[in-house]
């Protein structure tokens, strides 16, 4: 996927698990729709209850501070819910940014789908 593709946002519900992909452009500065739909999908993915959420950001080509907010009421809600979150962080520049604001740090991480035994 190249830098600058556009945000896709995919919700899969399977017994007990759901996996929340996102790929492509997370750069939400200036784009409160692509903001939105980011927490919207996140939001729609705890509602129901569930044991385990696979967010998989394996497919962000570049990410901004307000992406990276944007994910946040994920993780309160997986916390204060209790659901497991198991985390796929994408490579290069997306994934260097994730690793050093460290929003991540608290949940197992995972090369891909497969190794997280999704």
């Amino acid at each position: 996927m190249a830098i600058g593709s556009p945000l896709q946002v995919e919700l899969e519900r399977r017994s007990g698990i759901v996996a929340l992909r996102i790929a492509g452009d997370l750069r939400v500065w200036g784009r409160p729709e692509a903001e939105q739909r980011v927490v919207s999908v996140s939001r729609s993915a705890t509602e129901e209850p569930v044991d385990q959420l696979l967010l998989n950001l394996s497919g962000v080509t570049v990410i901004d501070t307000l992406g990276i907010r944007a994910l946040v009421p994920l993780l309160v809600a997986c916390t204060k819910r209790k659901i497991g979150l198991k985390v796929i962080l994408p490579p290069g520049v997306a994934g260097e940014a994730l690793r050093c604001v460290r929003i991540f740090e608290a949940w197992p991480q995972f090369a891909d789908e497969q190794a997280a035994g999704a």
